[in-house]
Parts: C-alpha cells; structure tokens; sequence
C-alpha cells in the first residue's frame, strides 16, 4: 500500500464492520432474475433520468414528482446503470457464452439527497451497487451487495442516530427488493 509523506494529506483506512456483504443464492435462472429485477427497478421509465434531474427539473417538488411519478406507488429503488461484466471474461476466456455477470447501480435520490446531507462522504457508495452473478455451471443465480449501513455510515467511529435509522432503513429496502424480484421470478417461472 502506498504511503505519503506530504504533510498536507491525512490517509485513514476505515475498517468495516461485520457484517457488511450480503449474498443471496436461487436455483432460478439467471436471465429470468435478471429480466424481474429491471422491472422491479423501473428500468423502461428512467431512462435519462440523472439529465432530467440534473438539467431540467428547478424545484425539490418537481424532484420529488418526477421520482414519484416512476415508482408510481410501487418498489422505491429505481434504475441508474448497468455494466455486463460478464463481457469482460469472454475477452479473457474465448468463451462466447460465459456465465452471466451484470453490475448495477440502483437506488432513489430521494433517499439520496437525506444520506449525503448527513454524510457528505457515503457519496463514494452512491448510488449503491449489487450484483447479480450465473453460477459457474449456469445452476442458478447469484445476487450479492454491500449493507448501506455498512459503507455509507460515518467513517471514524461517528455516531449519527439520524443516519444510522436512514442506512438501516435502506439495508432493509434492499433486501425486499431482492426478494421481491426472487419471488417474482419463481412465480413467473412455476
């Protein structure tokens, strides 16, 4: 690890607590997982939302309008971007049909803009990430974050009650979203 000798930096490691990696395991398929998760995340509705956000909108209410607008009542976690990582180890591997490997940024801004303004460093996990992995033998599926509370908390040991209420709230939006798009993939598939 590289260290520095200029006396105008201060470097901290923060250590996480356990536990901090949430993995969940499914035997259902992984394109069926993954097609329920983009519908659970609003995915056809959000298109160019961070430039809506960013350019258009003047006002918290119309904010919270058009947010509202795409959840229209329904799961709160909504669609930011996504990377299939998976076409990285065809380069590596030859292997034109690797298991599937797809990264996602997801989450609301709403909840956002609260975390920022309590912890102006939990932008460095924002917006939150999971991952959704095929089993290497393509058996099953794979859907694996890390807690917010765990990585979007005060570094240093900081107490906040108001944020640690907001991550562990979010901690448990996250995992009804995954088991709402587990459960919704079963019945789909039953």
């Amino acid at each position: 690890m590289a260290s520095t000798t200029n006396p105008n930096v201060k470097k901290s490691l923060i250590t996480l607590p356990a536990p901090h990696f949430v993995v969940f395991e499914t035997p259902l398929p992984t394109a069926t997982v993954l097609a329920h998760l983009d519908k659970e995340l609003h995915r056809d509705e959000v298109h160019g939302i961070i430039d809506t956000v960013t350019k258009e909108l003047k006002s918290q209410e119309e904010f919270e309008a058009k947010i509202g607008s795409i959840t229209n009542g329904g799961g709160d976690i909504i669609y930011m971007n996504s990377i299939p990582m998976h076409s990285l180890t065809t380069l590596r591997t030859g292997n034109p049909s690797p298991p599937l490997i797809v990264h996602y940024m997801l989450g609301n801004p709403l909840y956002a803009q609260r975390i920022i303004k309590l912890n102006p460093l939990a932008g460095a996990s924002i917006p939150p990430r999971l991952v959704v992995a095929e089993n290497e033998d393509k058996s099953g599926t794979r859907i694996a974050y890390n807690l917010p509370s765990a990585v979007m908390r005060h570094p240093f040991g900081e107490e906040d009650e108001e944020l640690r209420k907001e991550l562990e709230v979010l901690d448990e939006r996250f995992e009804d979203l995954v088991m709402r798009v587990i459960d919704s993939a079963a019945a789909s598939a039953a």
